[in-house]
């Protein structure tokens, strides 16, 4: 307490500390100055991964992160990969929790190996739009051959 008995900045008439200004939404305190993260476009992009548990939709705006993160690298090329190793490693799959992770550590694996020349070129993509003459994607007239129907 001061000399004219009201107490001072900081203490309560008890002497102990004044309270603190409430947490913002975070529940942190002091996470008032802490920007909100923006709107993501979390419209899928088209590639999925498959997870131990359940499937992986990757929103669009990971892609483009990931195009503005890594310039050098084809994009749509190394989402193909991460697709097949996916599909490939049932036991190695990973969680949907972890895989802005392992996204993010593919991405960084492939830039390293490129720049020390290790990465082999990506062969020429499968269009993933319909092909000439209907009969819709590759995939589509891949998956009638296997079920043996010919739609050609």
């Amino acid at each position: 307490m001061s000399s004219t008995g009201s107490p001072s900045d900081g203490e309560s008439p008890e002497g102990a500390p004044a309270p603190r200004a409430p947490a913002a939404e975070g529940g942190r305190p002091g996470s008032a100055t802490r920007k909100k993260a923006s709107k993501r476009d979390e419209t899928p992009s088209g590639f999925v991964l498959a997870a131990t548990d359940g499937l992986y939709q990757v929103p669009v705006w990971k892609v483009e992160q990931m195009r503005k993160r890594y310039p050098l690298l084809d994009t749509d090329y190394e989402f193909q990969e991460l697709s097949n190793w996916c599909e490939d490693n049932v036991r190695k799959r990973k969680t949907l929790a972890g895989m802005g992770q392992f996204i993010g550590n593919w991405f960084r694996g492939s830039e390293a190996d490129r720049k020390q020349g290790r990465r082999r070129r990506p062969r020429a993509r499968q269009p993933s739009m319909p092909l000439r003459g209907g009969g819709g994607t590759l995939a589509d007239r891949m998956a009638a051959q296997l079920l043996g129907e010919d739609r050609q």
